[in-house]
């Protein structure tokens, strides 16, 4: 049976990738600084910043979908060092974990945030990526990482530069559980800005399912290898009262 190790996986996108992995017949070993809820079995608390951590989550794995990090944007804002340290610093360990464990396949959550504010519509692979806010710095550092190891290191790595995602368990600080909190609450829904900004928007389900195509795919050529764009679907926030950055 093919064992994957998916770190992040009491976050949000992670915990459902790692049941999604299970459901399909995979080994599953999820990671996480702290025990995803509800408990699992098969769990394994690593630091990121720890490659001997690291080096022993992965031993013996055939694949690793490397979601862990500094997901909130707040947290980068407040502290960009510890988002780079561990969003970028603690993507080269499990890089190199994958290599001396020898396990093919690395698959990376990387965000459309990457790309800054956009210069056209829709953004595709080609858009020049500019981030404006440490998060995505953070994100993209690990991301040309990602890549770099697939041309120098030997690794077949995909990266996936995820839209904003939707759903069971997400983050209570994310913009649309906002949303959907003051809207239950019978209160305004405030966007800030300018009221025209763009955000891609995908169902945690979208995110999930390109996780498990490319956890579970063969092998491919290095060469033929691209960092996923973002999701062509957008949605539109309005707000006739804006008044500062939507967050």
């Amino acid at each position: 049976m093919k064992r994957v190790v998916v770190t992040g996986a009491a976050g949000f996108i992670g915990w459902h990738v790692a049941h999604l992995l299970e459901a399909s017949g995979l080994d599953v070993v999820r990671s996480d600084l702290v025990r995803p809820q509800p408990a699992e079995d098969v769990w394994k608390k690593a630091d990121l910043l720890s490659l001997h951590d690291v080096m022993e989550l992965t031993r013996g794995a055939d694949a690793v979908c490397h979601l862990g990090g500094i997901g909130d944007v707040y947290t980068a804002g407040r502290d960009p060092q510890l988002a780079l340290n561990v969003n970028a610093c603690g993507t080269i360990n499990v890089i190199e974990a994958c290599k001396r464990n020898q396990i093919p396949r690395l698959v990376f959550a990387s965000t459309w945030e990457v790309y800054g504010t956009p210069r056209y519509q829709p953004v595709d692979e080609n858009h020049p990526c500019s981030p404006g806010h440490p998060y995505a710095v953070s994100k993209l550092a690990a991301d040309l990482l990602v890549q770099h190891a697939n041309i120098a290191d030997g690794l077949t790595t995909t990266v996936l530069r995820l839209g904003t995602a939707y759903g069971p368990r997400i983050r209570s600080t994310a913009v649309l559980a906002s949303f959907v909190r003051r809207a239950k609450a019978h209160e305004p829904i405030v966007i800030n800005g300018t009221g025209n900004q763009f955000r891609p928007v995908i169902s945690f389900r979208e995110g999930v399912e390109d996780f498990i195509r490319n956890a579970k795919s063969e092998l491919s050529p290095i060469a033929d290898r691209k960092p996923a764009g973002p999701p062509s679907r957008q949605a539109t926030y309005a707000n006739p009262s804006a008044e500062g950055d939507l967050s």
